[in-house]
């Protein structure tokens, strides 16, 4: 009986596992519903910090966004761009959307660190490969678990560093400024 039971616990392991290998890399489309505010986020710089497959080849100005391009970080062959912001994604929760070029020789590992809304730290999702060459659209998720838990009902403000590993998750490591995005749709 109690071989029995192991069998069906790895079989019921084993297909859990499969259900849940799907690709790892999220597939943007532009069917999602975009936030209708005319006022363009500003992104500001503050002082710094103490020391695949293509999602989308297509930046948002071509998607008729109704944000303006900001370019937030430009360093070392890598440019990220902020193009849109959707408070009302489906999936995790709301969406920021950047465009990513990487006109180095590197391949990069592009991660969001010190996330907050609002002044509040919350849990967010961004975490994409690019290698040499390689651009896309790279969304970042803020998880509504951790909007609900900090009674944050709305996105008015975020701020974040940008972290990027060359090579991986090893080696060299740049970590950009802090960079404010105002996303409020109140009249100035």
């Amino acid at each position: 009986m109690r071989k029995l039971f192991s069998i069906l616990l790895i079989l019921a392991f084993v297909l859990a596992f499969a259900a849940c290998s799907k690709s790892s890399e999220t597939i943007v489309t532009n069917d999602t519903p975009r936030n209708t505010s005319t006022k363009s986020p500003q992104a500001s710089v503050e002082e710094p910090l103490p020391e695949t497959t293509q999602i989308d080849e297509t930046p948002a100005s071509e998607n008729n966004s109704i944000y303006d391009e900001q370019v937030l970080f430009d360093q070392e062959g890598i440019k990220i761009t902020f193009q849109g912001f959707d408070p009302d994604h489906e999936h995790w929760g709301p969406e920021i959307m950047f465009y990513i070029e990487n006109f180095s020789d590197n391949q990069y590992l592009v991660q969001a660190r010190n996330f907050a809304v609002n002044g509040i730290y919350v849990a967010c999702q961004l975490s994409l490969r690019y290698e040499s060459g390689e651009s896309g659209l790279m969304p970042l998720y803020i998880f509504r678990s951790g909007l609900y838990d900090n009674k944050i009902d709305v996105i008015e403000n975020v701020e974040l560093s940008f972290y990027l590993m060359r090579g991986g998750s090893t080696g060299y490591v740049i970590e950009s400024d802090i960079v404010f995005l105002d996303l409020s749709t109140k009249g100035t």
